[in-house]
């Protein structure tokens, strides 16, 4: 009895470890970017050059920051496009955490 509470006690603290590990690296993949929000008629914004792709669809939240200088702190990474995918020729940004207007 005492060895499985020691051994289920070690995987917990393995796994515990892990999951902070992982936290910690996603905190610090988050890339802030400044510039003025354009809309894309998907009404994905674009932001200094970068596809901001979690507005896909969302015209009333993406309409409130066209035109504006905005602060977003969100997830970049290159996309691979498929043969048959019209692309966006730079970054995308997903999984964004905040979005600020500056002015």
């Amino acid at each position: 009895m005492n060895k499985k509470i020691i051994i289920i006690s070690i995987v917990l603290v393995i796994l515990v470890g892990f999951a902070l590990i992982y936290i910690s690296l996603q905190k610090s993949t988050d890339t802030k970017i400044s510039g003025v929000f354009r809309g894309t008629k998907g009404c994905m914004g674009v932001v200094n050059g970068t596809l901001l792709v979690d507005f896909a669809n969302k015209c009333d939240e993406a309409n409130q920051y066209e035109g504006k200088t905005v602060e977003v702190i969100g997830h970049i990474y290159e996309h691979k496009c498929g043969e048959a995918e019209q692309c966006f020729n730079g970054p995308y940004m997903d999984n964004i955490k905040s979005i600020r207007i500056l002015e």
